[in-house]
Parts: C-alpha cells; sequence; structure tokens
C-alpha cells in the first residue's frame, strides 16, 4: 500500500490503475519485465485514502497528500525515495527488452496481447520530469542507481542520425550543479527542452491501442524517449 500511495502522491501526471498495475512488479535494473497476473484493487490495500475515477487512482482529497507526505513529524511517505523510485521504475522499463528497437512486428503483437505496454504512455512521456523531480532533492550529486540507468538509456536507445550535441540550457531545469554527470543531465534537459516543445503542440498520453505505431515512430524520434 504504501508504494501506491507514494506513486499517486509523486508522479507528476496521474497514474491509471493498469499502469499501476505494471509499475508495482518492476524492479529496477531488470531487463525482462514480468506480465501482469493480477486485478490491482486499492480498498484493501489503501482503504479510504484512494479513489479510482475513470480508471485514473486519486486521493479522496487534497489534503490526503499534504498529511502524508508534510503533515507529520514522521511523515508515513518519504518523497525523496519515492521519486527515485518512479524515476528508476520508469527508465527500467524504457531500458527494458520490451522496447527493444530491434522487436519484430509479430514480437510487438504478442507483448500488446499480453499487456506489456501499459505503462509505455506513462513511463514515455513523464519519465524525464520523473528524473527533474527526483534531482531537486540532492545537492551535487545523482544516485548511482539513477546514473547507471541514464547511462544505459544513452547507450542503447540513442538516436544515432540526431545530433547528440544539441544546445541545451541545464540550468533551466536545475541540472547543472551535478558536474560528475554532465552527460546524463543532458540527456535529460534535451529530453525536458523536446518534451516542452511537443506539450504545445499534442497531447502525447495515447491509449494502448496506438502503441504499436508509437513503437515504430520512437525508432526515427530525434531524441531519447
Amino acid at each position: 500500500s504504501q508504494k501506491i500511495l507514494s506513486w499517486i502522491a509523486c508522479s507528476p501526471v496521474e497514474i491509471t490503475r493498469h499502469e499501476m498495475e505494471q509499475a508495482l512488479i518492476i524492479q529496477p535494473g531488470q531487463s525482462n519485465i514480468p506480465q501482469v497476473r493480477s486485478t490491482l484493487n486499492t480498498l484493501p490495500l489503501c482503504g479510504p485514502l484512494v479513489k479510482v475515477e475513470d480508471e485514473r487512482l486519486e486521493f479522496v482529497h487534497f489534503t490526503v497528500k499534504e498529511y502524508l507526505l508534510e503533515h507529520q513529524k514522521n511523515s508515513f511517505l518519504d518523497k525523496e525515495k519515492a521519486l527515485l523510485e518512479v524515476s528508476t521504475t520508469c527508465l527500467t522499463y524504457l531500458c527494458s527488452d520490451i522496447l527493444d528497437p530491434y522487436l519484430s512486428d509479430n514480437e510487438i503483437q504478442q507483448n500488446l496481447l499480453l499487456g506489456s505496454y501499459r505503462l509505455l504512455n506513462f513511463a514515455h512521456s513523464q519519465w524525464a520530469e520523473c528524473v527533474r523531480l527526483c534531482t531537486t532533492h540532492f545537492r551535487d550529486e545523482i544516485p548511482s542507481q539513477l546514473v547507471s540507468l541514464l547511462d544505459q538509456i544513452i547507450a542503447d536507445r540513442k538516436n544515432l542520425y540526431h545530433d547528440q550535441a544539441a544546445d541545451t540550457n541545464l540550468k533551466i531545469w536545475g541540472l547543472d550543479r551535478f558536474k560528475s554527470s554532465l552527460g546524463a543531465c543532458s540527456m535529460v534537459s534535451r529530453s525536458l527542452d523536446f518534451k516542452r516543445l511537443m506539450d504545445h503542440s499534442f497531447d502525447w498520453r495515447i491509449d494502448e491501442g496506438t502503441v504499436v505505431a508509437l513503437q515504430r515512430y520512437t525508432r526515427c524520434l530525434p531524441k531519447y524517449f
């Protein structure tokens, strides 16, 4: 229940029940994402604190989030820990085998049938913002497990046809202080630049029915995920 509450409290956008079902079974760093085999029922886990509205998980009132994060001497939720977990989960998912750019159409279709792409919408559109929010809790060094996953994104998911030296201002996103991880931070900054540009163009939050087209499209994106 604490993990569910952490995701609802710290995610930059609302998360759906189906997305949460997959997020809960992902372990940081794993390449093979297990299949979701159970339906999430929040009532016995979170009691009256959480409601499901149009399949989206929400607190029953905004004061629940404030209480869990801020209004206790020993807060029930650790925001720093929660944001790190959300960030590493998203990056682990994006680095996993189910998003291998060399998957065949048949393999993608099989993944669709198994529900393997239920977290794709959230992870694809929010990973960089999750990382940015996570870094606000650290002074001048990013946790090693986060750096490792960011380096893996750079190594395995970069677009070789895009100029990786494109200008970006790390200071805008508060990333300029992490001197030992400038490569990873530059990638995050460029992704945030790209997302900001796209946010003014159209909504990136798509339904699962278009995931095959997105999977093909991401093979030629001018940025990282």
